[in-house]
């Protein structure tokens, strides 16, 4: 899902971080967890529910990420992407910029036949740290920020903005339209 160096991650010169989930649909599940374990603080990153089976909880063991998280998210944000966007807003790991996420919590399973033909189907779902479910709702942003039209990016500028102007401990929801 997400490519870090851990050494970028440490750096004392880096005072925040803009991770860009804008059209990112997902992916697989233990890979939204394990790049959640990077950046979520001590505790539950969400509880998948599969059809037939106990839910299990998938937890953070800590992490030593101390820097302003800012996420980027839109209505093309999905699945893995919303566990992990999920888990960082709600354990307070971070805040998340743009418009509304596309609300697919649901867990699929792949299986592949004796003559390879691949099939997916819907397996279980799951609910976020919080307990929340997402489905068709999605995630709403922390500062609602409309994309531009043409070359201009106002999310990623809204990001920046956060990051540089340190608006990151301001607990008010800000709404912000492209003109």
């Amino acid at each position: 899902m997400v490519e870090l160096h851990e050494n970028e991650l440490r750096d004392e010169r880096n005072t925040s971080m803009v991770l860009d989930l804008r059209g990112n649909f997902g992916g697989l599940l233990e890979a939204a967890i394990s790049t959640a374990e990077l950046f979520v603080p001590e505790g539950l990153i969400c509880t998948v529910h599969i059809d037939g089976l106990p839910p299990v909880e998938y937890r953070a063991p800590g992490t030593e990420y101390d820097k302003r998280l800012i996420v980027l998210v839109n209505a093309f944000t999905a699945s893995g992407a919303e566990i992990l966007a999920s888990a960082i807003k709600e354990s307070g790991g971070g805040i998340l910029v743009g418009t509304s996420t596309y609300g697919k919590a649901t867990v699929q399973r792949v299986r592949v036949d004796v003559d390879g033909n691949i099939s997916k189907d819907q397996a279980g779902y799951y609910l976020t740290r919080d307990g929340n479910d997402i489905s068709v709702v999605g995630l709403k942003p922390d500062i609602e920020v409309l994309s531009g039209d043409g070359d201009m990016d106002l999310q990623l500028e809204k990001a920046v903005e956060v990051a540089v102007n340190q608006l990151f401990d301001e607990p008010e929801v800000e709404s912000t339209e492209s003109e």
